[in-house]
């Protein structure tokens, strides 16, 4: 099965974290059709429209990113800890796909929240991640608003899981292949879906990590 390679977006309005600025919905509307025309035009595979409730989103008529494991394919999600921590998952979806006798391999899929940059313009890792930090830091580990329970990723943290064992994949072309490489290996991945648009990210940003995602990393991993 060939490997396929998207984005999604929950068409979210968030505040700039520095500004508050927050978009218009006429302006996010906009925005997220835009990241879809640019992920179709650089080659992508799929543009997904996650649910969201409420003013602070856009989509009106969205595609919730479910999967069933009885020979359809699965979705997996991560935004925190290590990645492989999914490796069990995997294991159970394809032990429930030969109880239940199916002949079909099934498709696996995850999606996780990221930021890429260009290895072309001294535009690395560390800058992506001063890029990335505010944004994510905004919210917290489940992406909803900040509590005593649930508090924000701390520089380290955030850090942390931008490296090669952890959930965001956040960093150059170069780092996103080699982490998008070992988690296809490693959990049998037939897809991927990249969350581009996370918390008020700017938008050129996001644009710029379709564009790189379609130009750059695609054809790396293919």
């Amino acid at each position: 099965m060939t490997f396929r390679l998207g984005i999604a977006t929950w068409g979210e309005r968030a505040p700039h974290p520095d500004t508050g600025e927050l978009p218009s919905p006429r302006e996010g509307f906009l925005q997220l059709t835009e990241l879809a025309r640019t992920a179709d035009r650089v080659g992508l595979d799929i543009v997904a429209v996650g649910e969201g409730h409420g003013a602070e989103h856009v989509n009106p008529d969205p595609l919730q990113l479910r999967a069933v494991g009885h020979g359809i394919g699965v979705m997996l999600n991560v935004m925190e800890g290590r990645w492989d921590q999914l490796v069990p998952y995997v294991k159970a979806y394809r032990e429930a796909l030969r109880g239940f006798r199916h002949s079909t391999r099934g498709a696996v899929g995850l999606l996780l929240p990221g930021l890429v940059v260009s290895d072309d313009d001294d535009a690395r890792s560390p800058d992506a991640l001063t890029l990335a930090y505010p944004h994510f830091a905004a919210s917290t580990r489940t992406f909803g608003a900040a509590s005593a329970d649930d508090p924000a990723w701390t520089p380290e943290e955030f850090r942390e899981q931008c490296g090669p064992e952890g959930a965001l994949l956040v960093g150059g072309v170069s780092d996103v292949v080699t982490k998008l490489r070992a988690m296809r290996e490693t959990l049998e991945l037939d897809r991927v879906l990249v969350r581009v648009d996370v918390n008020g990210l700017p938008h050129d940003a996001a644009l710029r990590t379709v564009e790189l995602l379609g130009r750059e990393v695609l054809p790396a991993l293919r």
